[in-house]
């Protein structure tokens, strides 16, 4: 299974840019075997993954390029570093 992390961000929202360098430092500490995208405000593609508020960072399985099968959502304060950290190398595990 080919691995994706998306973290889903809006242009205008404060607490996504105070996010993405934790975000990016974390997955980089993880050494994440996957690959990793940044989604601004593709609403059509939030949709489809179930995406409710931004900042969320999904699990996804990579169906093709631009397809994705999510597998795991987190949002709020799920977004903590430490839980990120460890739910990434878990994700790697699998």
């Amino acid at each position: 299974m080919k691995k994706a992390i998306i973290l889903f961000k809006g242009s205008n929202c404060v607490p996504c840019g105070h996010f993405e360098p934790v975000f990016e430092e974390v997955v980089l500490d993880a050494e994440f075997r996957g690959d990793v995208y940044v989604v601004v405000d593709d609403i059509s593609l939030m949709r489809e993954m179930s995406v409710r508020t931004v900042p969320t960072v999904v699990f996804a399985e990579v169906l093709e390029p631009g397809m994705f099968r999510p597998i795991k959502n987190f949002s709020g304060k799920e977004l903590r570093r430490a839980t990120l950290a460890t739910e990434i190398d878990a994700f790697n595990a699998e």
